[in-house]
């Protein structure tokens, strides 16, 4: 499998590789990228020449990818090549990714709150334009930089749709989903989702209730034979009800997770999936590392 890994030299990054390689398989060939990018430099700020500051940057960068690589190294990874360029940084990996063919993209979050802010303005317009699994996580406050845990647990969250069950046959090409303890979850809309209308009638709300539940279950034992199909056991099926993303944030909050997968609607990556209040706000407040699956059909 070819990762390429967008490497800062922040500890944010890092955090996101020490997050991201118990998923991968040894054999796994990760390229380090680094961006030298001077837009960062407010206007106003001059430089005794170009050519110091370029070398100086060209510097640091190699002292980032050559530091990136022992890490990688030392935790039994292989790093195929190290790069780093000069320019915008969102352009220069959405370029990268656009010219060579890549599995898997590896992003460290910079943010604290709210979707640019979590995702940082780099990693922000990067998911939003990906074609390929986004892998993103953002370091907790004393948290260790890079650590392995063992035993990783994943949770997928579900709707039903196809994007749902293509991130799940999508996921199992990049990792090995039968080394990991799997649980899904799928969310059923509670009352204060139905209109005025319906609620005014119990025995019509009732029903209503009902049917959701129905449809819950039903999508949940098909994301379940999706799992059989590629031979990975489901550990445990949750299925919740009321608000969507207040549940999905809440659940994960209170276990312990290693990762939550989540498809794209957006027939250009993750940019329309942005738009839906659900998975903005699932976003906007999830602590836990997110992989993101755009659908391609």
């Amino acid at each position: 499998m070819n990762v390429l890994f967008c490497s800062d030299g922040s500890d944010a990054s890092y955090h996101a590789l020490g997050k991201v390689l118990p998923f991968l398989s040894k054999d796994s060939l990760i390229d380090v990228f680094h961006v030298i990018d001077w837009g960062y430099f407010p206007t106003y700020v001059t430089f005794p020449t170009e050519d110091d500051i370029f070398v100086s940057s060209k510097e640091v960068a190699k002292i980032i990818t050559e530091q990136t690589e022992e890490i990688i190294s030392t935790m039994g990874f292989k790093v195929n090549k190290k790069e780093s360029v000069n320019g915008n940084a969102a352009s220069q990996i959405l370029e990268k990714i656009g010219k060579e063919k890549y599995d898997l993209l590896i992003m460290g979050s910079h943010g604290k709150k709210g979707i640019e802010n979590w995702l940082g303005s780099v990693s922000s317009k990067v998911v939003s334009a990906s074609k390929i699994p986004v892998f993103i996580a953002r370091p907790s406050v004393n948290e260790n930089v890079v650590s392995i845990k063992e035993n990783q647990e994943i949770i997928f969250a579900t709707d039903g749709s196809s994007f749902s069950y293509n991130a799940i046959k999508k996921t199992a090409e990049v990792f090995d989903l039968s080394k990991f303890s799997i649980d899904i979850i799928t969310v059923s809309p509670g009352i204060e989702t139905l209109p005025l209308e319906i609620t005014m009638d119990q025995t019509w709300m009732e029903a209503c209730i009902e049917k959701q539940k129905e449809i819950a279950n039903e999508i949940i034992a098909k994301t379940t034979e999706v799992f059989e199909e590629i031979n990975v056991e489901v550990r445990n099926k949750i299925v919740l009800e009321g608000n969507i993303a207040e549940k999905i944030i809440k659940y994960t909050e209170a276990k312990p997770y290693d990762l939550i997968i989540m498809g794209s609607h957006g027939r250009e990556g993750f940019s329309e999936f942005l738009l839906g209040s659900t998975s903005k706000r699932v976003l906007n407040n999830i602590s836990i590392p997110v992989l993101i699956i755009p659908f391609k059909k």
